[in-house]
């Protein structure tokens, strides 16, 4: 999963959001050290995620949220100088290839499209995710081209960072055939901990949605049953059954049983 291009990729900028992040952030450097410009942007970590980045060489920076929109991302690439024409998001746990940076030179480069969707390997339990809903963000664009959309939750969120925007871009967007690893490796209960701590952002999103402000269709087709009881067992039974979840095993059971209780969570919060 770690590149060992021997060149630095000459324009690619990537931006990393972290907060406590050195388990996973030397294998997310690791995996980018042949890009040109790589750039973490901390939220006073308190663990050695400064002297991490320090050791890879890259560029550190730390975010202060004034609680107004921007938030991390889009504040990342409004404000900091990038050296490259494009750039791609990339969380602490996330990784890349040699051949994800091949098809970028190869052909991103070339593209007109000012925006990519990646899809990922998601790996949970130690184990690659081969089955149920497809994960994937738009997370590589040209610079100057995009941003985060604003959900303006400034007067009810804690999150410094995006949890769910999506980037809105300015252009066509296309998708890249590489996928990129997602190194979901807690235990299932940090996994469920922490999307029921998700599930109180998802709520209050849900009471200040709007359909039509909505970026995607997936996005407004989940904020129109994500209220009805039987979403979460819906959704249990399509990741499971039908996109052949079962498959995965132990581990694609408890994952598939994550998101049940994810969603079943965010119902009785909006019943409260």
């Amino acid at each position: 999963m770690t590149s060992n291009l021997s060149q630095k990729t000459s324009n690619l900028t990537v931006i990393i959001p972290t907060k406590n992040s050195e388990r996973f952030l030397p294998k997310c450097l690791e995996s980018v050290k042949s890009c040109r410009q790589v750039i973490v942007v901390d939220s006073n970590s308190k663990d050695k995620t400064k002297s991490i980045v320090n050791t890879y060489g890259r560029v550190y920076v730390n975010f202060e949220w004034n609680k107004k929109y921007p938030k991390k991302r889009a504040w990342a690439l409004d404000k900091l100088l990038i050296e490259s024409d494009w750039i791609l998001m990339l969380d602490s746990d996330e990784c890349i290839s040699d051949e994800f940076l091949r098809e970028f030179d190869n052909r991103i480069t070339k593209s007109d499209h000012n925006g990519f969707w990646i899809h990922y390997n998601n790996y949970f339990m130690n184990k690659l995710m081969r089955y149920g809903v497809s994960q994937k963000k738009l997370a590589l664009i040209r610079k100057n081209h995009g941003t985060y959309e604003d959900f303006g939750e400034n007067d009810w969120t804690e999150y410094d960072m995006e949890i769910h925007e999506h980037i809105i871009v300015d252009g066509t967007v296309g998708k890249m055939n590489t996928k990129l690893f997602h190194l979901q490796n807690e235990s299932y209960e940090q996994m469920l901990d922490k999307h029921f701590e998700y599930a109180k952002w998802e709520a209050k999103r849900y009471a200040s949605f709007s359909i039509k402000s909505s970026s995607t269709l997936r996005e407004k087709i989940k904020y129109h049953l994500i209220n009805k009881f039987f979403f979460s067992y819906v959704y249990f039974f399509f990741q499971y059954f039908v996109l052949l979840g079962f498959l995965d095993g132990f581990e694609g059971y408890k994952y598939a049983k994550i998101k049940f209780k994810y969603f079943k969570r965010v119902y009785e919060l909006l019943r409260k």
